[in-house]
């Protein structure tokens, strides 16, 4: 059974694969997206990095204010 699900899944992923990198495009004028779209996004990316590389700071901070709420 797992055999039958593993070639299921590869015969997906790998169509949307094909679809993705070696067929053109359908549209093929870039995307605009608009300034707060692209500062909201900038700023999540930033934030995820950061959390990613020092999630100490973050779990620190977390804690002292845990402690300060509850006196």
């Amino acid at each position: 059974m797992a055999i039958i699900t593993t070639v299921v899944a590869l015969y997906y992923y790998l169509r949307f694969l094909r679809a993705m990198f070696i067929e053109p495009p359908a549209i093929n004028t870039p995307l605009k997206m608009p300034r707060s779209m692209l500062t909201a996004v900038a700023l999540a990316s930033l934030l995820l990095l950061a959390l990613g590389l020092f999630p100490n700071v973050v779990i620190n901070v977390i804690s002292q204010v845990q402690l300060v709420a509850a006196q």
